[in-house]
């Protein structure tokens, strides 16, 4: 990593930390459920603090994580995943009947939006809230999927190989051998409910054959000028090609992250 790239690296982990810090000291009391957000692309998702939650970041990772730009880098933004890690951290030791509640209000929020998916960490990572919510929603709610993006293999592994239940690992191309074979493992134990996914952040960079989905880089309105692999997320793709999606609905229609039946329709490139 060239000395300004890591300088401008260490400046926005840095602001991140503080921010996050601060909101820690301003938790509203009335915030007693989670914050599941919204938005036209991806639909409902549940966001927790990157600064706290992403114990196995990349080296390569704040090149595409949005999560450090726009809106979601803001400081109400963080403040809302801040308050929704203090609520997972509650459920983590609190009684399942708590559990349970909290399950319950999640699935009430996404019957009236007309969702039947969530995505689990549309910035952030698992904790031990999160995965014995997730426990509990997976079986309280069975009809709604759980699209899970993770790299944290050993909570994912706290969770039950189930088909409304699907991991997927985040890997690019500075993901650690010791986290890829763990991430491996993981996926050969769970009968397809669990895969890798890319993050491609050149025409040469080409990720591994057992990639079942490629995020092409895109940030904002840049898509990445590059030709799409078989299995880019057409949302990322520039929209000179044919098969481009926009992105508003683009998850709602595609469901290949949360539908292993489509991941399979997909070959990885050989």
């Amino acid at each position: 990593m060239h000395n300004s790239t890591q300088a401008n690296t260490t400046r926005v982990w840095r602001r991140l930390r503080i921010v996050t810090e601060d909101c820690a000291q301003r938790l509203r009391p009335e915030r007693y459920h989670l914050h599941v957000s919204e938005n036209s692309k991806t639909g409902s998702s549940i966001n927790v603090p990157i600064a706290t939650t992403c114990q196995n970041k990349t080296a390569a990772c704040t090149q595409y994580c949005y999560g450090l730009l726009g809106p979601i880098s803001l400081q109400a933004s963080i403040q809302t995943h801040v308050e929704n890690q203090a609520v997972l951290n509650r459920l983590a030791t609190a009684s399942y009947k708590a559990v349970k509640e909290e399950a319950d209000y999640s699935a009430a929020v996404l019957t009236v939006r007309g969702h039947n998916f969530l995505r689990w960490n549309g910035v952030g990572d698992l904790s031990l809230g999160s995965v014995r919510l997730l426990r509990a929603l997976s079986k309280q709610h069975p009809a709604i999927q759980h699209w899970v993006s993770t790299r944290s293999a050993q909570l994912a592994a706290k969770l039950p190989h189930k088909d409304n239940i699907h991991v997927m690992f985040s890997i690019d191309q500075s993901t650690k051998p010791k986290d890829l074979t763990a991430f491996r493992a993981y996926i050969h134990a769970s009968n397809g409910q669990a895969f890798l996914a890319y993050a491609q952040l050149a025409e040469d960079d080409v990720p591994p054959t057992d990639v079942h989905v490629v995020f092409a880089q895109h940030k904002s309105a840049f898509r990445a000028p590059w030709p799409p692999l078989p299995q880019t997320c057409l949302a990322t793709v520039s929209l000179k090609y044919p098969s481009a999606v926009a992105h508003d609905n683009s998850c709602i229609s595609c469901r290949r992250c949360f539908d292993k039946t489509l991941r399979e329709q997909i070959s990885p490139t050989p």
